[in-house]
C-alpha cells in the first residue's frame, strides 16, 4: 500500500497544529509520512554573514519542530520529516510541497499567522490538493442561543472526537439519558452510514450529531418515524441557501449530489422501541478536494454546502436549525400521525418514477420506483409488474 505524503504547514500556534490531527484522521491507520514545515520570515534568508537575530530565529524554528516531533513520538507517530523554509511564507510552503512530493497539504486557516489562508489563495485554481481545516470550534452557547426546541437539545453534549456519535449517545441512553439528549462531535473516527458504510468525518468542518428519542413507538413504526431525520436535514439545508431533495430513505441531495444523510439505530423490548438514536452527518465546509482524496470515485456523488453556496456555513446556526426542525417534525408526527410525515417526505422525493437497481444479499433486480408504503418502505415494481418492498437493500439509479 502506498504511503501517503502529507505536508502540514506550521506557524508555532496550536490552531495550526490542529491540522496534524486532521491529517492523521484523514489517513485513519493507513501508511502516512508527515512532512512538517515551518516557514521563516523573509528577513532571515540565509546570508554569508548572518546576524545574531537571523541565527536566533532559525534556531527557534528548529527547536519548535523538534518539540512537535517529540510530542508525536509519544503518541506513536514516528514517520515524520521536518524542515525550515525561508522567504515569503505561502510561496515557501508550496515549493516545499513540490520538492518533497507531497500528495496533500493539510492546514488550518486560523493559525497565528494566517498562513493557511495565504496558501489557499496561492493554490486556488491549481492542481495541488489542499485540505483547509476550519478551526473555529462548535459552541454549545452558540447553538443554544439559536435553539427554540422544547425537547430536542434539552441536554447537549459536545465532544472533540468520538468513534461515533450514535454509539456515544446509545451508552448515555442505557444510563438513563432523557429524550431529546443530543451528542455532537467535531470529528468521528468510526462514523458510519446506511448499510454500515463508513462516513468520512474530518474535524471542525461539518456536523456530526445524534439525538435520543424514547417511546411510545411500535418497532414496526420506526422506519416511517425515521423519515423525520431527512426532512429536518432538508429544512436546515434550505435555511443555508440551497435547494434540497431526498433520496430514500434519508439521503439529502443538492443538484443530484449528496450533502448529508441520517441513520437510525434502536433498542427494543418486545415489539416496542425502548429508545431510538437518530444520527446525522452533513458536509458543511469540507472542500471537494478533500472529499476526492478520502472517497475516491464515490466523491463524484458528494458535495458540501460551502461548495454549493460559495460561502462558509456557520456550523452553530446549522446545528440549531437542524435540531429545531427535528423537534418540530417529532411534534407533528406525534400529533398528526405518520401521514403528515409521509406527505412532507413525498414533496422532496426524487426517486419515484425512476428506474433503479436493487442489490440485496446475493440478489439484484431492476425496477421502477412506485413510491413508499404507509410504513415508510420503498415500493419498487419489477420487470414483471410485481411490486416489491425494499427495506435494507442498496438502491442505485439505473436511468
Amino acid at each position: 500500500m502506498k504511503t501517503a505524503r502529507i505536508l502540514v504547514p506550521l506557524d508555532g500556534s496550536l490552531l495550526a497544529e490542529a491540522a496534524i490531527d486532521a491529517a492523521l484522521d484523514l489517513v485513519h491507520g493507513m501508511p502516512c509520512k508527515l512532512l512538517l514545515v515551518r516557514a521563516a520570515e523573509a528577513h532571515v534568508l540565509p546570508a554569508v554573514d548572518p546576524t545574531d537575530e537571523q541565527v536566533g530565529v532559525v534556531h527557534e524554528a528548529e527547536q519548535y519542530l523538534d518539540t512537535v516531533v517529540q510530542r508525536l513520538a509519544r503518541r506513536g507517530v514516528k514517520d515524520v520529516d521536518t524542515s525550515v523554509w525561508y522567504g515569503p511564507a505561502a510561496a515557501s510552503i508550496i515549493e516545499a510541497a513540490k520538492l518533497k512530493r507531497a500528495d496533500l497539504i493539510v492546514m488550518s486557516t486560523h493559525g497565528r499567522s494566517g498562513l493557511g489562508r495565504l496558501i489557499m489563495g496561492s493554490v486556488t485554481g491549481g492542481a495541488m490538493n489542499t485540505l483547509a481545516i476550519e478551526s473555529r470550534p462548535l459552541s454549545i452557547t452558540g447553538i443554544r442561543r439559536r435553539l427554540r426546541a422544547p425537547v430536542v437539545g434539552r441536554q447537549l453534549y459536545l465532544y472533540g472526537r468520538v468513534e461515533s456519535t450514535n454509539d456515544t449517545l446509545a451508552r448515555l441512553a442505557r444510563s438513563g439519558a432523557p429524550e431529546g439528549t443530543v451528542v455532537i462531535a467535531e470529528a468521528q473516527t468510526a462514523g458510519r452510514g446506511r448499510l454500515g458504510q463508513p462516513w468520512f468525518s474530518p474535524p471542525k468542518v461539518n456536523l456530526y450529531a445524534s439525538v435520543l428519542f424514547r417511546g411510545p413507538l411500535a418497532l414496526k413504526d420506526a422506519p416511517v418515524f425515521s423519515l423525520i431525520g431527512g426532512l429536518a436535514l432538508a429544512e436546515a439545508v434550505r435555511d443555508a441557501g440551497a435547494t434540497p431533495a431526498i433520496k430514500w430513505p434519508n439521503d439529502v441531495l443538492v443538484d443530484g449530489r449528496k450533502v448529508g444523510g441520517t441513520l437510525i439505530e434502536c433498542a427494543a423490548r418486545g415489539d416496542q422501541v425502548e429508545y431510538l438514536v437518530l444520527g446525522v452527518g452533513a458536509n458543511l465546509n469540507v472542500n471537494l478536494d478533500t472529499l476526492g482524496a478520502a472517497l475516491g470515485p464515490a466523491a463524484h456523488d458528494a458535495t458540501s454546502l460551502r461548495a454549493v453556496t460559495g460561502r462558509e456555513v456557520n456550523r452553530d446556526a446549522f446545528a440549531a436549525a437542524y435540531l429545531n426542525a427535528l423537534d418540530a417534525w417529532t411534534t407533528r408526527y406525534r400529533g398528526d400521525g405518520p401521514s403528515a410525515v409521509l406527505e412532507g417526505w413525498k414533496a422532496l422525493d426524487i426517486l419515484t418514477g425512476r428506474r433503479v437497481e436493487i442489490r440485496g444479499a446475493g440478489s439484484r433486480f431492476i425496477g421502477r420506483v412506485a413510491g413508499v408504503d404507509p410504513s415508510g418502505r420503498l415500493v419498487v415494481e419489477d420487470g414483471l409488474g410485481e411490486r416489491r418492498t425494499v427495506t435494507t437493500e442498496e438502491i442505485l439509479p439505473y436511468d
